[in-house]
């Protein structure tokens, strides 16, 4: 295939291409180890189509999925926010939970701060400071 050619479906594969979900610096990265891994294991050959082909072809599908999962929750109404930082919010909000029954316990005399603590960002927390 010329050179000339390779450029053109090149070309034309990136044309409409949505906005990648990625940083364009880790897509390329992605892409050419894509192109590799297929030329590796020879996945080309069946349908003989190039591997740069492929690899942006599998690309553009990740990114597809990733609109259809986002377009899916919004339209359930549900987060689009990664897995990890719900997860990370639910801690959060564990954590203040367990400050404010620690602030309970003082406030009852259950339990005391001894000097070293007070010396803590932890106590600082505990009792409303400024970190």
């Amino acid at each position: 295939m010329s050179d000339i050619f390779k450029a053109y479906l090149s070309k034309g594969l990136q044309d409409d291409k949505p906005e990648p979900m990625v940083e364009q610096e880790e897509q390329r990265t992605f892409q050419q180890e894509l192109e590799d891994l297929i030329n590796r294991h020879s996945m080309e050959n069946p349908s003989g189509t190039p591997d740069w082909i492929l690899a942006n072809f599998l690309a553009r599908v990740l990114e597809q999925f990733d609109c259809a999962i986002m377009a899916r929750a919004t339209w359930r109404g549900e987060s689009t926010e990664l897995p990890a930082l719900q997860r990370l919010e639910q801690d959060s909000q564990a954590v203040e939970k367990t400050y404010e029954h620690i602030r309970i316990l003082a406030r009852l005399g259950v339990i005391t701060f001894d000097e070293n603590l007070k010396q803590t960002d932890l106590y600082r927390i505990i009792k409303d400071e400024e970190v």
